[in-house]
């Protein structure tokens, strides 16, 4: 019997590869470099990270050693594109642990081809910023697979940043060779507004849609208030400690966002999800694929 399912949405971070995994000891590696550079404290550095990323309401912001308040007395007399060129091996050591460290989950690739063979629409969804989703899917050689990306319009080059100091390659081959549809940042999944730009442009009923994702507050919530069949990828929850404790010291997360989580968790209630998944491989047979 053919699958009823025409159109796959995914959640990206923690659904496709551990986000944690990868950023952590990056960021860490980073943190040393500009230790080693400047001699401030780390913790006073994850401190100023903090702050900006709060700004931001992103824990990725490329630009937010150029706003560290920790540095601001060493750099007072910089431009903005000398902090740039000052603090570039700091950036580099990121990279470096990054290439090392940012993989997929065992099956993913091979389920995603599946997938398309099977003639399934495949879209990336997430409330990481544009940029940053669509060179993650290029460096790990799956943005083929998808239809479309989704997520929030990019914050762009601060005012004053020469776009050519920062960028060391051409967008072309950095991006993913996907198309965009891109949505404000101001609004956060669950808000079913998030999905909009999918549905408007590619036209599939829910009824005919799945969502895949790691967090029942977020992804789950977000595919039962769309009425899209849900699939909570449980694996995705799966850190060592010390990765999650470190994030908490560099997140955007503040007391609101913090009390946000619990509302929606109410909201969500004590309902399980309709479908658990501990492997990505395993929603082929949920998309009625064996």
């Amino acid at each position: 019997m053919k699958s009823s399912i025409r159109l796959v949405i995914t959640d990206v971070d923690n659904t496709l590869y551990d986000w944690l995994a990868f950023y952590i000891p990056s960021f860490l590696a980073m943190i040393q470099e500009l230790h080693r550079l400047t001699g401030v404290d780390c913790d006073a550095l994850k401190r100023s990270f903090s702050k900006v990323h709060q700004t931001h309401r992103t824990s990725e912001y490329a630009f937010a050693i150029q706003e560290l308040e920790a540095l601001q007395t060493i750099d007072s007399h910089l431009s903005a594109e000398e902090r740039v060129r000052k603090y570039g091996s700091a950036i580099d050591a990121f990279r470096s642990m990054r290439k090392k460290t940012l993989k997929l989950y065992p099956g993913v690739k091979n389920t995603l081809e599946r997938l398309q063979q099977e003639g399934m629409t495949i879209v990336a969804h997430s409330d990481s910023m544009m940029s940053y989703v669509s060179r993650r899917l290029r460096q790990l050689d799956i943005d083929r697979f998808f239809s479309a990306i989704c997520a929030p319009r990019d914050h762009g080059v601060p005012e004053g940043l020469d776009p050519g100091v920062v960028r060391r390659f051409a967008l072309d081959l950095v991006e993913s060779r996907t198309r965009r549809l891109e949505y404000s940042p101001d609004i956060r999944k669950p808000d079913i507004a998030t999905l909009a730009p999918i549905f408007n442009t590619l036209r599939v009923p829910p009824k005919h849609t799945v969502y895949v994702g790691d967090s029942l507050s977020r992804d789950v919530l977000l595919a039962r208030r769309a009425g899209i069949s849900d699939i909570w990828a449980r694996y995705g929850h799966q850190h060592e400690n010390g990765l999650y404790n470190e994030l908490l010291q560099i997140t955007y997360w503040t007391e609101k966002e913090v009390k946000e989580e619990e509302r929606l968790r109410r909201e969500l209630g004590g309902a399980p999800p309709s479908y658990v998944v501990d492997s990505f491989s395993e929603i082929l047979a949920r998309c009625g694929l064996t």
